[in-house]
């Protein structure tokens, strides 16, 4: 009782449905958590051989889209972004490292594989890790 008296002066909530709390409204309840790298990706994200001739591009790829992935992690705990902002974001991480590999089938293959994830990544509901972590870390301001 005490912490919803508190909720109601300070004018800060937590959040139990986000349409009820627009961006613009939420603010850091606690800082983000650490991030876990690329979640759904075997790996932490290899490369996979789609494009013919790129079995020899697997060593070096594991792990690449790691840093992507951990500033979308980071993103969907921020209180001011939005799901497809943060995706957005992640679908370019995943192309800007590819665009620096020197190898031309090797790069193809890797772009492949990023456009290939960003498809998958469309189809996961903002249910399933955005907006547990939007209600985990946010707070609700009135």
């Amino acid at each position: 009782r005490a912490n919803v008296l508190r909720a109601a002066i300070s004018g800060k909530f937590p959040i139990e449905d986000l349409s009820q709390c627009p961006i613009g409204q939420r603010t850091q309840r606690i800082p983000p958590r650490d991030p876990n790298g690329c979640t759904l990706l075997p790996g932490d994200g290899p490369i996979l051989p789609l494009f013919p001739g790129s079995e020899f591009c697997l060593v070096s790829a594991v792990g690449l889209f790691t840093p992507a992935c951990n500033a979308h992690d980071t993103c969907y705990d921020s209180c001011d972004r939005d799901k497809a902002s943060c995706d957005a974001d992640l679908f370019a991480g995943w192309r800007n490292v590819c665009n620096d590999i020197p190898n031309s089938i090797c790069r193809a293959n890797c772009q492949l594989n990023a456009d290939e994830f960003a498809t998958i990544l469309n189809l996961i509901p903002a249910t399933l890790f955005y907006e547990p972590a939007q209600k985990q870390v946010c707070q609700c301001c009135s």
